[in-house]
């Protein structure tokens, strides 16, 4: 945030406009009021309200910017920063792509600042910026929270609370099978409703005061607005310190509950996630009512993205010294899922479907052909050449993770990957575990061994005997077969791999093999086949830059037509070259 407002702060300085995004309204009201509030100059564009739009600092959606991207906005001649909020709503599979394609059409020139408090993997992002528009890219992380949090679970229908995460972030197995013992117990009544609880209450200047922000609010709206049942029906609830937030609120009443609950004046209030996402509203207590939600196609368990994003409004700075999280859950579910929802959190690069020009700069090309690219060419042959047997462990479509031996003094304080050199056989290694490309995968080995849940130095040396042992009782590793072992019967994969096997075979029996020269010969001949590749990659570089220089040369004679008034802003042919037509 203090990053943010110092560039705010420097761009009014040096007399540029700067855009401050958020992925929903509600946050962009509350920006808009902090804002102004502390710079004056400062404008909101939603797609309910506009205020104030020719200011030095504008707030808005992130669909209202890739609106005016889109348009050819002249707003964004004069923009020297852009401020994206909750940048982590980029993993959204619904929205994600309106983040993607806003930064991949933002100009080089702009400046970016990106604020969230759930991406864990900031530096790969950070790499795509980069990469992305030509400038460097900072990262500044902290695992610290003022104010720690407290996980429970409620089994719906039984007595009491079960800690399942203390504040030290530890996962206690012992409560959580409590927690689904107790929940086993009650079967079906499981599933019934809550006990009500005791009355709570309001004084009567709390009261007052309600009634004097809502009567402030309503009156801005119409006699006509006025009638409305919404209007009418939720005064009641906040009188007695209810509130109610979600997206079919109208505007002004979802403001108003915004505010009555900022000033503490809502002793309960009734929110859908999208009141998670950054308002500084913070809470005591957050309660899940369910584990599950129904997301349009499925019912599901929520995600750890959504649980951390929600639970991170718990603990008032100051006034707390924890915040208290309780997930009320009447389904049994597995310390696995749990683990997965409370602990785990992944950031989900979008299967974006942007045309050709957005798919050439999207997020998941550049890691893909970018970040992993040095682990899927020779490195890898050059690793497990020399490491015929080793552990690992897939994590997505994207990664797997090794546990292998590397020269301990071959990688630099940053952990790049790209330093780590490989061991000669019966040499001293640093063992750790490493996460590589999926590319790097060509066999695997029928042979599992089961792992330690920790990796520390002193299971990582047992480990590394596991691996030695392994490969003093098999002079050839046994693999799995994929038709055999793995039970892939679909009919096109069995003929490529009995065509692979032909092809195998074949050429085990060439004559050329004999030849004393062969392996000289086979080494040119893949040095060859590594230069055609590189070759074909070179000239799809050169027809992807005559393509931009192409682009660009049709925006300038774009350009000279709207100068000349031979067409619109909206590219449009006037009625002077309809003229000159019809003339000739």
């Amino acid at each position: 945030i203090i990053i943010s407002r110092y560039a705010i702060a420097q761009c009014l300085r040096d007399k540029q406009r700067v855009i401050y995004t958020s992925p929903i309204k509600a946050l962009s009201n509350q920006k808009f009021r902090e804002l102004e509030e502390e710079f004056g100059d400062v404008g909101l564009m939603t797609g309910d309200v506009t205020l104030n739009p020719e200011a030095s600092c504008l707030v808005m959606t992130t669909e209202i910017l890739r609106s005016m991207l889109y348009r050819g906005s002249e707003v964004m001649r004069e923009v020297g920063w852009v401020v994206f909020d909750e940048i982590h709503y980029m993993r959204d599979k619904e929205r994600g792509v309106v983040w993607e394609e806003t930064i991949i059409l933002l100009p080089d020139n702009v400046h970016h600042v990106f604020l969230s408090a759930t991406i864990p993997n900031a530096r790969q992002f950070a790499q795509w910026v980069c990469w992305l528009h030509r400038q460097p890219v900072h990262v500044v992380y902290t695992d610290y929270r003022p104010t720690p949090l407290q996980h429970f679970i409620f089994p719906v229908g039984g007595e009491g609370l079960y800690e399942v995460v203390n504040i030290q972030g530890q996962f206690r197995e012992d409560k959580f099978m409590q927690a689904m013992s107790g929940l086993a117990a009650l079967g079906d009544q499981a599933a019934g409703g809550v006990q009500r609880g005791r009355k709570g209450g309001m004084k009567n200047e709390e009261k007052k005061l309600v009634r004097e922000i809502y009567n402030s609010a309503i009156d801005l709206l119409s006699d006509e607005d006025k009638k409305l049942p919404q209007i009418g029906q939720i005064l009641p609830l906040l009188l007695r310190g209810i509130g109610v937030h979600h997206s079919g609120l109208l505007p002004i009443l979802k403001e108003t509950v915004e505010i009555l609950f900022g000033e503490g004046l809502l002793k309960t209030l009734f929110a859908t996630e999208t009141f998670s996402m950054g308002l500084n509203m913070p809470a005591r207590t957050v309660l899940f009512t369910s584990a599950r939600k129904f997301d349009g196609a499925d019912n599901r368990w929520i995600t750890s993205g959504e649980y951390i994003q929600m639970s991170g409004r718990a603990g008032r700075r100051g006034k707390d010294d924890r915040g208290l999280v309780i997930l009320m859950v009447d389904h049994k579910m597995s310390s696995d899922d749990a683990k997965q929802i409370i602990k785990h959190l992944c950031f989900n690069i979008l299967d974006s479907h942007t045309p050709k020009n957005y798919q050439e700069n999207d997020m998941y090309a550049e890691i893909s052909g970018s970040v992993f690219a040095r682990w899927t060419n020779g490195s890898c042959m050059f690793f497990f050449s020399l490491h015929t047997f080793t552990l690992a462990k897939i994590v997505n479509l994207l990664l797997f993770q090794v546990f292998m031996g590397f020269k301990s003094d071959s990688i630099d304080e940053n952990h790049s990957l790209a330093q780590l050199q490989p061991i000669a056989e019966g040499a001293y290694a640093s063992w750790d575990v490493i996460s590589m490309a999926l590319d790097c995968v060509e066999e695997i080995s029928a042979v599992r061994l089961k792992l330690p849940q920790k990796l520390d130095s002193n299971t990582k040396g047992v480990i590394e005997q596991m691996i030695k042992s392994v490969k003093q009782r098999f002079s050839k590793i046994p693999l799995l077969h994929p038709v055999n072992d793995m039970r892939i019967t679909e009919p096109a994969f069995v003929h490529a791999v009995e065509k692979v096997a032909e092809l195998e075979q074949r050429s085990q029996e060439h004559p050329l093999r004999k030849n004393r020269d062969f392996e000289l010969i086979k080494k040119q001949y893949l040095a060859k086949e590594e230069k055609k590749r590189e070759l074909k990659g070179l000239e799809e570089e050169l027809r992807k830059a005559q393509s931009v220089l192409q682009l660009d040369e049709l925006s300038h004679r774009k350009r000279l037509l709207r100068r000349l008034e031979y067409s619109d802003k909206s590219d449009i042919i006037t009625e002077k070259v309809c003229s000159a037509v019809i003339f000739f």
